[in-house]
């Protein structure tokens, strides 16, 4: 989530910018009113949501104008200080912005929520009590084995796309335009398909043809083992063009919806908001189906329904013959994980800082898995019944039991878990990206991580480029041939032993 708290607003102070804080003088109190000095110091809550602890506090001191003046720590993400701004007190309440917060019996504590920009959809009340100093977890880390590289390949631009293995091929898209088949054994390239336009999806393989969507609105079919054209479809009347970081109405759309094929439909999502069924022989539209908002998901298809999760909030079910709706389910903020079935339940993350079981019957809630402060872009993977999923500025890939939600293990990845995880029988690959000039210190490595331990096993670590505001690992893995590969925002391709002697 590149300078997601920039976009934030604290009452009516941004936080996470350049900006000055609010300047205007703390209010005159009568006799009666707290004592203002009390309120120095450090306050600390740790708040209690779908049995997970957060870790808040802030800093109140007097600033050179000899105004109290606050600033926000979200100790769970260990982001850099936040100016919130100066401090009134009127009566009871203390306001930092346009937040209050109900000021305990002789200053001792402050109680409240914090605003929907810092904590969307869910209103969690906390108590902040004064303390001396914050706690610590911080655990020594041990570095981890450098991976062993058998082959790498270099594409002309950013691999986004996530990775497809295939009878001892690999294929994928790069930004620079093309679709790729190598050799998995030695990275030499058997084909390469010119498509002109990003590809941010994955590729996916149906029988003898490769699918893949590009971002200029088409849905590519080619001969799997030539790279020929055999059709294209429009899924798009009208393109968007990607934006970039620092472009107005940029919403985090990394990636694209790759293909599912069932029954001879293509079940595939869009950026203007569409999920599709098209003709798997000619390209044909069978059915639309229209959210409010872009679709970058991928469809989740069990016999009778398909199911996909949208930019709009919402989690839809449909039925695969027809598109007719059966459920949806609001999750409050844009859902850019793809969801996994696990037996009657379909679970997926979302924005809102949760991952959540629904019935699949009906689309309501089984159960909750909250990350405090920090978007679930990642896409679960389901293996011998726990579910891996990897999230953003949390910075955690987590193994859940996929049944009741309860973790099993973390593991720190220094750096925002977008991808899809691959899941071997015995161990779990993930990577991280590195994000520059943000709140959130991020780093950017791939791992391989013990499947019941969670304890790391290799690593694959990447420092930033020259100039890069991102860099590091953002394409899902895939495992085959005794590898795991993976793509690098640098353009380049790597498969790596998934066991590598040492």
């Amino acid at each position: 989530m590149t300078k997601q708290f920039c976009l934030l607003l604290f009452g009516f102070v941004c936080i996470g910018c350049s900006q000055q804080s609010d300047s205007s003088s703390v209010d005159n109190e009568p006799d009666s009113a707290p004592s203002q000095t009390g309120l120095v110091g450090t306050w600390y809550a740790e708040p209690v949501f779908n049995n997970t602890t957060g870790h808040v506090a802030f800093e109140i001191i007097n600033n050179q104008q000899a105004q109290l003046e606050a600033r926000l720590l979200l100790l769970d993400i260990d982001a850099s200080p936040i100016p919130v701004g100066n401090i009134t007190i009127e009566g009871n309440q203390l306001k930092m912005g346009s937040t209050a917060f109900t000021l305990g019996a002789d200053l001792r504590s402050f109680s409240g929520s914090l605003p929907s920009s810092v904590v969307p959809v869910h209103d969690i009340p906390m108590t902040f009590n004064k303390v001396a100093e914050l706690p610590s977890d911080a655990e020594p880390s041990s570095a981890l084995p450098e991976a062993t590289i058998s082959w790498q390949f270099q594409t002309g631009g950013p691999v986004w796309s996530g990775i497809e293995y295939h009878e001892g091929r690999v294929y994928f898209g790069s930004d620079d335009g093309s679709l790729y088949a190598l050799d998995a054994l030695t990275g030499e390239q058997i084909w390469q398909f010119d498509i002109g336009s990003t590809l941010r999806a994955r590729p996916v393989i149906a029988g003898e043809h490769l699918l893949a969507q590009a971002d200029n609105g088409y849905l590519y079919r080619l001969d799997l083992h030539g790279g020929s054209l055999e059709w294209q479809a429009q899924l798009q009347d009208s393109p968007q063009p990607r934006l970039s970081s620092g472009d107005p109405g940029f919403n985090y759309d990394y990636y694209a919806s790759a293909a599912v094929v069932a029954d001879q439909h293509i079940y595939i999502g869009s950026a203007d908001g569409r999920l599709q069924a098209v003709n798997l022989q000619d390209g044909s539209n069978i059915w639309s189906f229209t959210t409010q908002g872009p679709i970058t998901t991928t469809p989740a298809i069990t016999t009778d329904q398909v199911i996909i999760g949208s930019h709009d909030g919402n989690v839809y079910a449909l039925d695969p013959a027809t598109g007719r709706l059966l459920w949806q389910y609001d999750t409050g903020a844009p859902v850019t994980s793809s969801p996994a079935v696990y037996q009657e339940m379909v679970i997926t993350g979302s924005r809102s800082y949760d991952i959540i079981a629904l019935n699949l019957a009906n689309g309501t809630p089984v159960w909750n898995s909250y990350y405090w402060f920090s978007w679930v872009e990642s896409s679960p993977v389901v293996s011998d019944d726990i579910a891996y999923i990897g999230s953003s500025d949390a910075q955690l890939i987590s193994a859940i039991d996929a049944a009741t939600g309860q973790q099993r293990w973390q593991f720190d990845t220094g750096g925002s878990a977008w991808m899809q995880p691959a899941v071997s029988d015995t161990a779990v690959f993930i990577g991280s990206v590195g994000v520059a000039d943000y709140l959130v210190d991020h780093q950017a490595a791939f791992y391989a991580i013990d499947k019941n331990t969670g304890l790391g096993i290799w690593q694959l670590q990447m420092q930033r480029p020259p100039e890069a505001a991102m860099w590091g690992f953002a394409s899902s893995p895939a495992i085959g041939a005794n590898h795991v590969f993976v793509g690098n925002l640098d353009g380049t391709v790597y498969a790596i032993p998934v066991n590598p002697a040492h």
